[in-house]
């Protein structure tokens, strides 16, 4: 992924976020799609956010779907993270990736 296709992920990705310039990502590799057109892909990765008290809360897995036009990421959107004060199984994100074939650890 070039230094271009992950800023406009990034940019993407944290728009949903409630602190967007506190977000570090940990990428993985996205598979190469070549080829004409517009086509959408699942994509596991981690993310690292602040919390309410300003604190970053560790490498969290998350899911997301990218755009690829003509073989270039424009963009994309998380799906599925883990957020503070959500009471769900850790484990969810982490398995969701997994049944799509990905994995947000690699």
């Amino acid at each position: 992924m070039t230094v271009s296709e992950r800023a406009t992920l990034a940019d993407a990705f944290s728009a949903s976020l409630s602190d967007r310039e506190g977000a570090k990502f940990r990428w993985t590799r996205i598979p190469i799609v070549s080829g004409e057109g517009r086509r959408s892909l699942d994509y596991c990765a981690q993310l690292n956010v602040r919390n309410s008290k300003g604190t970053y809360q560790g490498m969290q897995p998350f899911l997301a779907t990218i755009i690829i036009e003509n073989g270039i990421v424009t963009g994309g959107a998380i799906a599925a993270t883990i957020s503070e004060g959500v009471a769900q199984d850790p484990a969810l994100v982490p398995t969701l990736c997994r049944q799509k074939g990905l994995d947000p650890f690699a």
